[in-house]
């Protein structure tokens, strides 16, 4: 198998996937066949993963030692342990890549670290059980899902409070900018006694749910495409992704992956979304132009989230 550093060189992008019960991350080339190029043992309980803008670097939550692991993607190795606060799942990195956002979960907390230093500079406290995190292109707000609370805390990055409480539907476990960053769409699990099976829509401007859209049951992963068209929704009973178009909030189509897709990404260029889907331990691959599984390949043990990192920069060419 290539290596990591020999992979940089092939212009293709990467696929880090967290395996929650086999404390590793798989490394997947998407540009071969989906070949398996790697696996990166991490702490206990790898949970969501966040790719640096630049590719350089990866970034999981570990849930049970409570930290964030940071892996050199030039090595493929672990190189830094971030202690956050208690449960940490969700993670976002900042567009400049100088700091992450980590929703830690049962602390009610969202950690601020800054990648320089591998350091935690600050701490927001916010809704109860911090499950979910995305930042808008700007990088000027985070916007924090809340499983207890219902509810979305919008934080303002500059100072790091919060700015604001939006109350969405049930459980929120999800979230997602469009890249204009004028909505941001939650996917609402639900709970036993109370099923939501929504996806929340919030108008960012001015901070207020402008719609909801039903989906399959316990939506569990929500990505958006990089043209703002579409909004793919991983469905962790239904075994099934919702496709919405976000022009009009609604579901074109529902695509069959298998037993308990969760985690969701949709490549840079946007033709593929990948879908990890733990009890299969695998990664189901949906064909955005007509919506089809083109393939599905095996993961780790409960493959869980998924990042994909840009293709390597072309090198300029010759005067000559």
């Amino acid at each position: 198998m290539l290596g990591p550093a020999a992979m940089a060189g092939t212009g293709r992008s990467l696929a880090y996937v967290t395996n929650v019960n086999s404390n590793t991350v798989s490394v997947i080339d998407i540009g071969n066949n989906n070949t398996l190029v790697d696996t990166i043992p991490v702490g206990t309980g790898p949970q969501d993963i966040a790719v640096a803008p630049d590719g350089k670097h990866v970034y999981v939550t570990i849930f049970v030692d409570d930290g964030v692991s940071v892996i050199d993607t030039a090595t493929d190795r672990v190189v830094s342990t971030v202690p956050v606060g208690t449960r940490p799942e969700g993670i976002a990195v900042t567009p400049d890549g100088k700091h992450l956002y980590v929703a830690n979960r049962d602390s009610n907390t969202v950690s601020v670290i800054e990648t320089a230093g591998n350091t935690v500079v600050n701490t927001v406290r916010v809704g109860a059980g911090p499950q979910a995190i995305a930042l808008s292109p700007d990088g000027k707000h985070a916007y924090v899902a809340n499983l207890r609370s219902d509810n979305v805390s919008v934080i303002d990055t500059d100072a790091n409070r919060v700015l604001k409480t939006i109350a969405v539907g049930t459980a929120p476990v999800a979230i997602a900018v469009t890249p204009d960053g004028k909505q941001a769409y939650v996917a609402n699990a639900g709970r036993a006694n109370q099923p939501s099976n929504t996806v929340s829509v919030i108008e960012t401007a001015g901070g207020a749910v402008a719609g909801t859209v039903m989906v399959g049951a316990y939506p569990n992963g929500v990505a958006v495409t990089p043209d703002g068209k579409y909004a793919y929704v991983a469905n962790f009973f239904s075994g099934d992704v919702s496709v919405i178009e976000t022009a009009g909030n609604r579901v074109m189509t529902r695509v069959a992956v298998g037993d308990s897709p969760s985690g969701i990404a949709v490549t840079p260029d946007g033709r593929q979304v990948y879908v990890a889907g733990a009890p299969s331990d695998s990664v189901s691959v949906i064909e955005t132009g007509g919506n089809t599984v083109a393939s599905t390949f095996p993961a780790g043990v409960a493959a869980f989230h998924l990042g994909i990192t840009p293709p390597p920069a072309k090198p300029p060419a010759s005067p000559l």
